[in-house]
């Protein structure tokens, strides 16, 4: 960005940072999913490099335990799961499906847990 349109700009909430970032092209959109992603592998390996050196540990943690209960979870290991989420320190939506092959019907419950 040039300085004359750096000092210009004005930036009041976190929608708008995500927002510049997708038009400057550091991110993507996906409409689909309403998120934005790192659609660049050579920024997506900076932003890696960033957040687990320096000041960004904390979030380099909470990536490394996400992708751990990720892989737990696709691993059906439900000791490590439970495990993760006892540790996990923030609100947690826990989501359970269930299909009864008798009836072929599904039933869901969904409760939120919030951490102090």
């Amino acid at each position: 960005l040039g300085k004359s349109f750096a000092a210009k700009m004005h930036i009041d909430m976190n929608e708008d940072v995500l927002t510049l970032l997708v038009h400057l092209g550091y991110l993507a959109y996906d409409s689909t999913k309403k998120s934005v992603h790192i659609p660049n592998e050579e920024i997506r390996e900076e932003f890696v490099r960033a957040v687990t050196t320096g000041k960004h540990t904390e979030i380099a943690k909470l990536i490394r335990n996400s992708d751990h209960l990720l892989d737990a979870t696709l691993n059906m290991d439900a000791e490590e799961v439970a495990a993760a989420i006892k540790d996990y320190g923030a609100d947690i939506l826990l989501v359970g499906i269930n299909y009864d092959p008798k009836s072929k019907e599904h039933s869901c419950m969904i409760e939120r847990v919030e951490r102090d």
